[in-house]
């Protein structure tokens, strides 16, 4: 901004301003007032000329501590490889800092805007039924996309859980349109809310299909009021994953399927009593990365197999007796763990490997608040939930709406979007 002014506040904040005895180069709360005062001036000066200033004041302890840093090379890990074009690019294209830094995009609607929505979007009516899936569909677009067409940032972060090479593989999305009225949760065993607006669920379905992908249901679900959009709260001793009131495990939905939702979306309606639940997330390129050569080779081969879960209608499902667990980033882990089989004493060496590289992961953390959407890709990240610490099953627990989204159907799911 002004080199003789940078000059004299270096001149100035090198000057004690009291006899205390200090660390040589450390300086004075007075100095760092001064300093930070400063900078607040020189970047609305540059913000009132549509210009972006970064300035740092770094005492000498942390310039000495930057310069020991950037003199240090940490070892490269190995990758999980054996086979596949991916894997040989995966340091080019994923940067392990990169991946750490970056996991997770987080946008923030207005109060404004989440208003206006809120108040077009309750006049919507949804059966849940199919024939009425298309044109709620429809009319939750137009609306949710008319007020959000200007927002380039929401949509290239939707965009970008779609790219294999973005470092993003999860978006937060804050302050979204909610139901006005949220019922209490059923005591009885029920499924449902029973709720009479859908603006939860128009946010949810509009704005995973305007990222680029189609809402699906699968025939095997059997835990939920409706295929498209499942309802989520807890079931005293009962339910399913998005149910059950223990710990979940990293794992990734539909694990079992041949064809697995590429993107899941999570709506919070209730926060709930629990304020300490979370939902943690890894990106599976920090995993594979963490995996020796020889490991990640078996792991791509057809020597595992998945079993369905108790709530799954198995009947549905045909399955495999051979298949890898790891195919491309996609790893597909089955939310109980011993449901993961190898077939070999190789193959279940390098499940308890796998499990190792999963357990030492530093994941991201998220807890739901009412009105935030997360969308991550399922492809890529794994997910589990930490124990709630309070429940009570009163009807004041945590809710959240689940819809699972593929970017490729069949022209047979194209119609019944079910697979």
């Amino acid at each position: 901004h002004n080199k003789n002014t940078n000059q004299q506040i270096i001149d100035d904040t090198m000057v004690p301003d009291d006899t205390r005895v200090r660390r040589r180069g450390s300086p004075t709360r007075r100095e760092f007032d001064m300093a930070l005062k400063q900078c607040d001036e020189v970047k609305e000066h540059c913000r009132n000329k549509n210009r972006v200033v970064r300035m740092f004041f770094l005492a000498p302890p942390v310039l000495l501590l930057i310069g020991a840093l950037a003199g240090r090379r940490q070892a490269e890990p190995s990758l999980g490889g054996g086979g596949g074009g991916g894997l040989a690019r995966h340091r080019e294209l994923y940067p392990a800092q990169q991946l750490r830094e970056n996991p997770v995009a987080e946008w923030t609607m207005s109060p404004s805007v989440a208003f206006q929505i809120t108040n077009e979007l309750q006049s919507l009516h949804w059966d849940k039924s199919l024939e009425s899936l298309t044109t709620f569909m429809s009319e939750s677009r137009k609306i949710v996309s008319s007020h959000l067409q200007k927002e380039d940032h929401l949509w290239q972060m939707l965009k970008d859980l779609h790219n294999e090479t973005s470092p993003t593989s999860a978006v937060v999305l804050k302050n979204l349109a909610i139901d006005p009225v949220i019922p209490k949760t059923p005591t009885d065993g029920s499924k449902s809310l029973q709720k009479q607006t859908f603006v939860a669920e128009a946010m949810l379905l509009s704005l995973g299909e305007l990222s680029g992908a189609k809402v699906v249901g699968y025939s095997a679900e059997k835990e939920y009021s409706n295929p498209w959009v499942h309802e989520g709260f807890p079931r005293d001793g009962v339910g399913s994953a998005l149910t059950a009131p223990a710990e979940l495990s990293y794992h990734q939905d539909m694990s079992y399927q041949e064809s697995i939702p590429d993107i899941l979306g999570l709506y919070c309606l209730r926060e709930g009593y629990d304020t300490e639940v979370f939902t943690t997330l890894v990106d599976v390129r920090e995993i594979i990365a963490q995996l020796p050569s020889d490991v990640g080779a078996i792991l791509r081969q057809e020597r595992f197999q998945i079993r369905t879960s108790d709530w799954v209608d198995a009947s549905s499902v045909q399955v495999q007796q051979g298949r890898a667990i790891l195919e491309g980033f996609s790893l597909h882990l089955p939310v109980h763990w011993e449901n993961m089989i190898g077939l070999d004493e190789d193959a279940k060496t390098a499940l308890a490997l796998l499990q190792e590289a999963i357990i030492a992961a530093e994941p991201h953390k998220v807890h739901f608040e009412p009105g935030m959407l997360v969308f991550f890709n399922n492809q890529r990240v794994v997910h589990g939930r930490t124990p709630y610490t309070d429940l009570r099953f009163d009807g004041g627990d945590r809710v959240l709406n689940r819809a699972y989204f593929r970017r490729e159907l069949s022209p047979r799911e194209e119609v019944t979007r079910m697979i």
